[in-house]
């Protein structure tokens, strides 16, 4: 970086949100415009990406404006050093910063002599990024408009948008790809003995060595670098010997990574797991590089679920770029994920040792994506409504036979939903009955029908109960009052999400005196019955 960019407190960096700024990230690598894109993006900024200097030359006869070009060094066709002269011929005067894995105080001149503001080294030094931002975009805004913006983050809600572990993955994969098939071309024809060729492999090796870099390819990135280093130097002996082999280890990582990509190992040992990601965040806390790399090689020998995998790329992608908060968050939001997951597991297993006569959990299970709280919810839907279906307990004559029709046709529905199939097929033949006006036939079957139907819902409400009880509860004396004015609120608007919501936050506690008005808000709430809800608390409200 050039002197005047304003040095910084290497151990913790305060990022400024800049929804005023907009950038150009120009690499022909996508992923590392993944990478940059997803640390800008942490600045809220505006943020454009193209794969060459052609399309940056195009953003910029087509007028845009840029607080800054982030341009990489080297690239095939028009390189950046290339692409920034002729930018400045056009008469673009913004700022311009050099991203080069090459970096270093002697490449520093090269940079400033050819139209460079200043340079960033890669793995991209979040230090550097964070210090040319607050120069070039926060410090040239007028101070109103970067304290409007001061206040705008801290009234949001939200989060920092993360880079996607599958974008990643699936962006070095694409680039793999295209730089074995090119690498074997040019090994294969002996092209390489040619300056064309020789600069298209040099060219080659550089971009796939940033691109291993940022996933961890610690090794593998450094025997590009010398491919690299040997292609500058035009030492075709050490090409011809070492080339050959770095695109077979090249593509066993590729074929490696896409197998677990699209497979995984779901028999990993998440308490083990676990304890690894403690480790490593206390690790990160510490800010130590090297110990934390370790143990992330040592979670990768391990057997790993898809999503445990994935996330390991993105943690090491934070700690390569020395970005050790947002390891730790990162880290900390997995470790939630598997701690849910591993709850979520134990209620599944516990879910499908119940055996209900006339009842296919799993296959209900199955049809919910095993979303448990959904299906449960459905459930409880199920026995309450048919509960309080009208005439079907009642005697049924040709005033009734209507309204009986209706219950069992709600109840085959309902049943076949939830694949309780023996009521739903019986419930078709009495409904099939009731069109037909055969009184005989419902008046036989109905009892029996009605007695292994109570038989069906008595044996899912106790599932239920003991699913409830087995979850274990804070106590609380009575349901917070805010609660149950929002619900009465959602209720009035006929907001089943707000409804669902408030809900799930009052029965996450058990009630010693308002016990008896939970209860009776879940059944309600399962019927739809908002009117009667609002009924209740307003009167409990006045």
């Amino acid at each position: 970086m050039t002197d005047d960019v304003p040095k910084i407190d290497k151990a913790r960096i305060i990022r400024e949100s800049m929804p005023y700024g907009k950038v150009l990230v120009v690499d022909d690598i996508e992923t590392n415009l993944n990478i940059v894109e997803g640390l800008l993006k942490q600045y809220k900024l505006k943020i454009d990406t193209v794969m060459s200097g052609r399309g940056a030359l195009d953003r910029i006869k087509n007028a845009e404006i840029y607080d800054i070009i982030f341009m990489d060094h080297m690239m095939p066709e028009m390189d950046g050093i290339e692409t920034t002269k002729h930018l400045r011929g056009l008469g673009y005067t913004a700022p311009i910063i050099a991203l080069s894995a090459n970096a270093s105080d002697e490449h520093a001149d090269t940079f400033l002599q050819n139209g460079f503001d200043a340079y960033i080294s890669k793995p991209i030094d979040v230090h550097q990024l964070n210090a040319v931002l607050n120069k070039f975009v926060r410090d040239r805004q007028p101070q109103e408009v970067i304290e409007a913006a001061r206040m705008q983050a801290e009234e949001s809600s939200g989060g920092e948008e993360p880079m996607k572990n599958q974008l990643l993955l699936e962006s070095f994969l694409r680039d793999a790809d295209k730089t074995i098939l090119l690498l074997k071309e040019l090994c294969q024809k002996e092209i390489l003995k040619t300056d064309e060729g020789l600069h298209k492999f040099t060219t080659a090796v550089h971009g796939i060595k940033s691109s291993l870099g940022n996933i961890g390819e610690a090794s593998l990135s450094e025997s590009a670098f010398r491919l690299e280093k040997a292609g500058r130097g035009r030492n075709l002996i050490f090409l011809d010997e070492f080339a050959p082999k770095f695109i077979e280890e090249l593509c066993m990582l590729k074929e490696k990574m896409e197998q677990n990509h699209n497979d995984g190992d779901t028999d990993e040992d998440v308490p083990w797991l676990c304890g690894k990601l403690l480790s490593l965040q206390e690790i990160c806390a510490d800010y130590n590089r090297k110990d934390a790399l370790e143990i992330l090689e040592e979670i990768k020998q391990k057997r790993c679920s898809k999503e445990t995998r994935e996330a390991l790329v993105y943690i090491t992608g934070y700690v390569l770029h020395s970005e050790f908060e947002a390891a730790e968050e990162t880290i900390a939001l997995y470790l939630a994920q598997l701690s849910e997951l591993e709850a979520q597991e134990s209620e599944l297993m516990q879910i499908l040792h119940y055996k209900i006569d006339g009842l296919d959990i799993p296959k209900g299970l199955e049809k919910f994506d095993d979303d448990i709280e959904l299906y449960l919810k459905v459930l409880r839907s199920y026995t309450a409504s048919i509960r309080s279906l009208p005439g079907l307990t009642d005697p049924v004559n040709k005033d009734t036979l209507k309204v009986y029709e209706r219950a069992v046709h709600s109840i085959k529905g309902t049943s076949l939903d939830i694949f309780a199939v023996p009521a739903g097929n019986k419930a078709a033949d009495l409904e099939k009955a009731a069109k037909a006006g055969n009184f005989d036939y419902i008046e036989k079957e109905t009892p029996v029908f009605l007695k292994y139907l109570w038989n069906l819902i008595s044996g899912i409400e106790d599932m239920l109960s003991n699913l409830d009880s087995n979850k274990s509860k804070q106590k609380k004396d009575k349901i917070d009052g805010g609660l149950l004015l929002d619900l009465l609120k959602y209720c009035g608007k006929y907001d089943m999400d707000g409804v669902d919501a408030v809900m799930e936050e009052i029965e996450d506690f058990q009630y010693e005196s308002d016990n008896e008005l939970s209860i009776w808000l879940r059944e309600n709430v399962d019927l739809v019955n908002f009117a009667e809800i609002s009924k209740r608390l307003s009167s409990i409200e006045k």
